[in-house]
Parts: structure tokens; sequence; C-alpha cells
């Protein structure tokens, strides 16, 4: 149960990443894949649902402002949350 938590947000845990955290487009790159796979697993809503304690890790990685974080972490809609995120990073230089 300790590991699983440590990895939750942060599935690089396991690899030589914890001595060299992952870039910025690693981390946005992951939390996409991630989306994607949620979506794919549990459908639309509980998919969206579970992500959610993933997704406030990975912002959390990418130090963005607690108003920020609430903001995509309360968004109900996976395509505005994609759209949202696409944003985010462009507006932070991201991407």
């Amino acid at each position: 149960a300790m590991i699983g938590r440590a990895a939750i947000g942060n599935p690089w845990i396991f690899s030589e990443a914890e001595t060299n955290p992952p870039s910025r487009d690693i981390i946005i790159q992951t939390i996409f894949e991630h989306l994607d796979l949620s979506l794919s697993h549990y459908g639309v809503q509980n998919g969206l649902f579970f992500f959610r304690k993933h997704l406030k890790q990975y912002l959390k990685l990418l130090n963005l402002g607690s108003e920020t974080q609430l903001t995509g972490l309360t968004i109900s809609d996976h395509q505005k949350l994609i759209t949202w995120l696409k944003g985010v990073g462009r507006s932070n230089g991201y991407f």
C-alpha cells in the first residue's frame, strides 16, 4: 500500500527519474496518456473521477498555483479538461 500511494502522480518512482526528475514535457505527455487510459478502462464518468487524484499530483509537479490546480480538478467534462490542460500548457510555456 505504501508503494502504491507513492506512485500516485509519480509513475517514475521505480526508474532513474527518482534521482533525475522528469521534464515538463514528459509530465504533460504522461498526463494525457494516463487520462486516455483511465477513460478507456473505466469509461468517461468513472475514468475522470479516478484520474483526478493523479491529476492533482501531476499539477503539483508542474508547480502550478493552487487556484489553477483547483480549476483543473473541478472540471467535470473530459473534453473540457483536455482543452484546459492544453491551454495551461501553452500559457506556461510547456508546449
